[in-house]
């Protein structure tokens, strides 16, 4: 199921203005290499390395691999291992074990085209999740095995095997691949056979080498492990809940409205929702960019700005299904990206915790894999609290994307925005206040909405050190489709309309060869952000400097086009054109307290004319969202409130360049 989605209709101002993390490091192709994992340093970062299993295990009924391991839960119970390694071997082709050796997964074929996956750990586990590819996809997911008490046998002397049976699904030489993902909160999260996502235990099924099942794992077959329960096989490939599009009237005929016709209507289309509810989940759907360093490191100030080819493969969307919210257990995050992702780095950090660094996550991992754009991230357990995940818990969350290395342009890893969920709540911005259960510094907490300024828009505090590219983030609840034609309207943005420069990474990102040429042979400016900039409001030059950031709407003496500047002034000039010159402030005058500009044309000066300094960018698809007919109500030409404050609403189109309207819906007051 594929639906468009973003917030109320405001697609052309989100492609051309701003409405205004965990430190993993990955495996060796981070931005800048980070000294500490986000991962707790006594559970995932000591796993040094995994045994894959060998082609003798891959050929034989039960397939195992051992976690290599330093940690203490390997190194304490080494005497064990070496006592009952040889009692815990497989008896027979057709009899599989009691019990599994220590730390190993082990995977047993079932008659019938099953299989059965079991882990024997030291150590009652918090969480235990397991993960099954059939022929290098994977197809079968298991969450929260410790759960079912069928599933986990207490061997009584400190030990528990945990077991599941798939009883179908195979066939002869399908290649069957299991990992699995424990937390505890002494010993953190391991992976098994290793951390590295692509380490997996490898057995080659056959019907004539099957085993009978290890008494005490529950059988379940494929669909009832999708069913209710901590269990759940993978999605299929309509994995996802969709966007919901709220009704319109399609046969709806606006009106015009003070002689403007509105933009956005009862008839007007809408897009998806950004958070709805089903029967059984809170869905939140939204959509994300590449970051370069994390949000909450001020030495860098590297987290808000944009790096080079940012409009190529380097969004995505994401969609968080939280069934804790309506009394389930677990949250799922889907994501969609517009490039394959490193094998070994797809990251999605959740819970923060901040004790090593201000980027780290005590839940970090690689997410599972659905094909080469899909993937997915599915817990119940909050490893920051140490329980099961509740209503009303942070979930602070940050998605690396750490690209393939076949990306064509530009560097290929990179981190992600840092989220604020609360569960069965939503996003909420955020800011940084007090510790962490961990004693981590610089928890997130939820911004009050009193000071939403910017409603669901709003984006998180400034905690990076970047106050000046504030405006130009894009909004925290952008629409799930609505990323990529935000980087991509960005750029034109940037680009100079003269010679296709863009103006940020000047020698590293591309002529913008769509729009060589555009400007001119008049013009005000080459480039958006020349009279934008930073997606801000111009400010008033000094006395006689060149006011290139103005509009300035002329006319005759009678209010038509003027014949010599027309409808617009135009002081830039290209491709053998005059100039019609500059304008600038000569004086201000001072009354009661407000100054105003005097101006000066330096060559025809109008007869008629109006100045308008260039707005700030941040904010305008929610004031096209205003109806026409609010804002002409509060019209109060004579100060019948008594209130000393008269005006009449101006609305209109502009600016203008010649008879072509072009931008947002301006307002004027006086």
């Amino acid at each position: 199921m594929r639906v468009t989605l973003c917030k109320h209709r405001v697609a052309l101002t989100l492609m051309l203005s701003s409405i205004l993390t965990a430190c993993g490091g990955g495996s060796g192709n981070s931005p800048n290499s980070d000294q500490t994992n986000s991962s707790s340093s006594s559970s995932e970062s000591s796993i040094s390395s995994s045994l894959s299993s060998t082609s003798e295990e891959s050929s034989s009924s039960v397939s195992s691999a051992t976690s290599d391991s330093s940690s203490s839960e390997s190194t304490s119970q080494s005497s064990t291992d070496d006592a009952s390694s040889s009692s815990e071997q497989a008896s027979s082709s057709s009899q599989a074990t009691d019990v599994v050796e220590l730390n190993q997964v082990q995977i047993a074929a079932v008659a019938g085209g099953g299989a059965q996956f079991s882990i024997r750990l030291p150590e009652k586990k918090d969480a235990v999740h397991l993960f099954a590819r059939r022929n290098g996809q994977q197809d079968y997911v298991v969450n929260d095995i410790q759960s079912d008490s069928a599933r986990v046998t207490d061997h009584g002397d400190g030990s528990y095997t945990y077991q599941v049976t798939r009883s179908d699904g195979y066939q002869d030489g399908d290649l069957i691949e299991a990992r699995i993902y424990t937390y505890q909160p002494d010993s953190g999260q391991i992976f098994y056979p290793g951390p590295a996502d692509n380490t997996w235990v490898e057995l080659t099924y056959s019907a004539d080498a099957v085993t009978d099942p290890v008494d005490g794992g529950a059988s379940s077959s494929s669909a009832d492990s999708s069913s209710e329960g901590s269990s759940s096989s993978l999605p299929s490939s309509e994995y996802t809940e969709g966007g919901y599009v709220p009704d319109y009237d399609p046969g709806y005929e606006p009106q015009s409205v003070g002689g403007v016709m509105p933009l956005f209507h009862q008839g007007t289309p809408l897009e998806a929702v950004i958070r709805y509810e089903t029967e059984d989940a809170v869905v939140t759907r939204f959509s994300d960019r590449a970051r370069d360093r994390h949000a909450k490191e001020d030495q860098f100030q590297q987290y808000d700005h944009y790096l080079s080819f940012y409009w190529e493969h380097r969004t995505a969307s994401v969609e968080i299904v939280d069934k804790v919210a309506k009394g389930g257990s677990t949250v799922r995050m889907n994501v969609r990206t517009e490039w394959r992702l490193n094998d070994t780095e797809a990251e999605n950090r959740w819970f923060y915790i901040g004790r090593n660094t201000v980027a780290e996550f005590c839940d970090n991992g690689t997410m599972e894999v659905l094909d080469d754009l899909n993937y997915y991230k599915e817990r119940s357990h909050n490893c920051r609290e140490g329980r099961a995940i509740q209503i009303g818990d942070k979930l602070e969350f940050e998605i690396s994307q750490f690209l393939d290395p076949s990306v064509p342009n530009g560097r290929a890893p990179y981190y992600g925005t840092t989220y604020l969920y609360i569960v069965g709540e939503g996003m909420v911005p955020w800011d940084v206040g007090g510790t962490t259960p961990a004693g981590g510094i610089k928890d997130s907490v939820p911004i009050p909405r009193r000071a939403w300024l910017g409603g669901d828009t709003t984006i998180h505090a400034n905690t990076s050190g970047e106050p000046h590219n504030r405006f130009m983030q894009m909004a925290t609840n952008l629409g799930y489709e609505n990323a990529q034609p935000f980087v991509e309207g960005r750029r034109l943005l940037h680009s100079s309309f003269d010679d296709g420069t863009h103006d940020e990474n000047v020698t590293e990102n591309p002529v913008y060869e769509e729009v060589v040429g555009m400007a001119g042979p008049r013009y005000i400016n080459e480039a958006c952000t020349d009279c934008h900039v930073r997606n801000g409001r111009a400010v008033p030059e000094s006395i006689g400097e060149h006011l290139d950031k103005w509009v300035f709407r002329v006319a005759d003496a009678d209010a038509n086009a003027h014949p010599a500047l027309g409808h617009v002034f135009q002081g830039e000039a290209n491709s053998g054109a005059d100039s019609e010159g500059e304008v600038f402030i000569a004086s201000w005058t001072e009354e009661n307290g407000l100054r105003s500009p005097n101006f000066e044309f330096s060559g025809v000066t109008p007869e008629r004319f109006s100045g308008r300094i260039a707005p700030a960018m941040v904010g305008l698809g929610l004031l096209e969202a205003i109806p026409e007919e609010a804002i002409l109500a509060l019209e109060d030409p004579d100060d019948a409130d008594g209130d000393g404050i008269s005006g009449r609403a101006h609305l209109g189109r502009g600016p203008r360049k010649r008879r072509n309207p072009s931008g947002p819906v301006w307002l004027e007051s006086r």
